[in-house]
């Protein structure tokens, strides 16, 4: 199991004993009003625990990001913590509402307030009524985001404004959920935990909300060269830098902000860092935003760079090196090949690169030859409408040694799911396997 399955197993499954630990009526009790209760306050801990997990794996921090294997994998992670809270927030929700519906049970509404020595349990208490509607409210509009930021065909640019929303849906859960936490819970070791783990993330939500996120990271420059790649529905984006770039290493990603209203989007640095402050992107026509950019962007606009973010490094113990590309996948295999021709790293690997195209670009193909010759590198081109799709069977039969090798894999997500599988029923360790998950959404 990998780290992201294992976190979040290990999420769900700690909260979930932590509450098992501190609600004895669960196990104890035949009533079936207070076991309703008692589930509810289950899922409501569940989900508000999840969902602080969640914006806190999204915070970019980067020792969270070296633990996960990169910043593609602890975004992952949030998105599935996220899914998970969704399902426990449903099914907290589902508990309050159903029982009214189904079975006539009344409401349950705001307690009586008691004239309590306990500042603090009086005021709980009297808040009591707020934090039931507010939670109603903030439900629906936490299942619309949430769905929002699932649904592919959600344009990016309000995809990015809705979900920095989520922050101030989560300060209002958390009202919510401290003034309604039971009482008995305090005296037990799942509050503590709990609001420990609200308080960790609300920071992050400050920060997401006022746009602040990876902010120590991001430099501002401008678009110095655009060059159109109409072969292969490219852009090569080069940009000079205003202020100092900290680097960056071959197969490394960055969020570049080309319009504010739009937002941030990740782009593999096609080229190797030569402290020149230069660097450039190839950006691959996918979707409606970088279609447009060969009409909307200008040499001498500015820029805004965040990162470098991503261990695709190429680094492996392994003396044979696999590295296979799909379309605009190859940028991150360019860096690398330019970095090795003109000798400013070192390989030690005996490397196959395969490039997978649909429509070839003689220009690109032309530099990637060159680089490869210069480098080492054994290149092989595929052209699915001549050669036939590329396989894991294909690369078994040009390659010898293929089983004691590492694979890197940059291209579409399916494409290099496929692969991986075939190669771990091969005998290939998915640990040997590397690949982005540039699906940050």
């Amino acid at each position: 199991m990998n780290r992201i399955k294992l976190s979040l197993a290990i999420s769900i499954v700690s909260i979930s004993l932590l509450w098992w630990m501190s609600d004895p009526l669960f196990w104890q009790s035949s009533d079936t009003r207070l076991l309703q209760m008692s589930l509810l306050n289950y899922s409501g801990v569940l989900a508000i625990g999840l969902i602080a997990l969640s914006l806190i794996t999204a915070s970019r921090y980067q020792k969270v990001d070296q633990y996960y294997g990169g910043l593609d994998k602890s975004y992952r992670l949030h998105k599935w913590l996220g899914i998970s809270a969704l399902v426990a927030s449903v099914v907290h929700w589902s508990l309050y509402k159903l029982p009214q519906w189904t079975l006539g049970w009344t409401e349950y509404g705001p307690i009586s307030i008691e004239n309590n020595e306990n500042f603090l349990i009086f005021f709980f208490q009297s808040q009591h009524g707020a934090a039931l509607e507010v939670g109603d409210v903030v439900f629906k509009l936490f299942v619309i985001f949430v769905a929002l930021a699932l649904v592919k065909i959600f344009p990016y640019h309000l995809f990015y404004k809705t979900h920095r929303r989520l922050s101030i849906i989560y300060l209002l859960l958390v009202f919510h959920s401290v003034v309604l936490l039971d009482f008995s819970y305090w005296d037990e070791i799942i509050a503590p935990v709990i609001v420990l783990l609200m308080a960790l993330a609300i920071p992050t939500a400050f920060i997401s909300f006022f746009r602040r996120i990876g902010n120590n990271r991001k430099v501002s420059g401008l678009i110095e060269e655009l060059n159109v790649l109409e072969e292969s529905n490219s852009l090569r984006v080069v940009v000079a830098f205003e202020q100092e770039w900290p680097g960056h290493k071959e197969g490394q990603f960055a969020f570049v902000t080309f319009d504010k209203k739009e937002g941030a989007h990740p782009f593999t640095i096609a080229s190797p860092w030569k402290n020149n402050g230069k660097i450039f992107f190839l950006i691959k026509e996918l979707g409606d935003y970088t279609k447009k950019l060969k009409d909307t962007l200008r040499k001498g606009d500015s820029v805004v760079v965040e990162g470098p973010y991503g261990q695709f490094d190429f680094q492996g113990d392994k003396q044979r090196q696999i590295w296979i590309a799909a379309g605009i996948g190859i940028a991150p295999f360019m860096a690398r090949l330019k970095s090795l021709a003109s000798a400013e790293a070192e390989n030690g690997h005996s490397v196959d690169l395969f490039y997978t195209f649909n429509e070839p670009d003689e220009t690109l193909i032309e530099k990637l030859t060159g680089s490869a010759e210069k480098s080492g590198v054994n290149l092989h081109l595929i052209h699915p409408k001549t050669d036939g799709r590329l396989d894991f069977e294909g690369v078994r039969k040009q390659v010898p040694n293929w089983a004691d090798a590492d694979y890197w894999f940059c291209g579409p997500t399916s494409f290099g799911n496929s692969l991986k599988s075939d190669a771990v029923n091969n005998g290939v360790s998915a640990e040997n396997f590397h690949q982005e998950l540039f699906d940050m959404r």
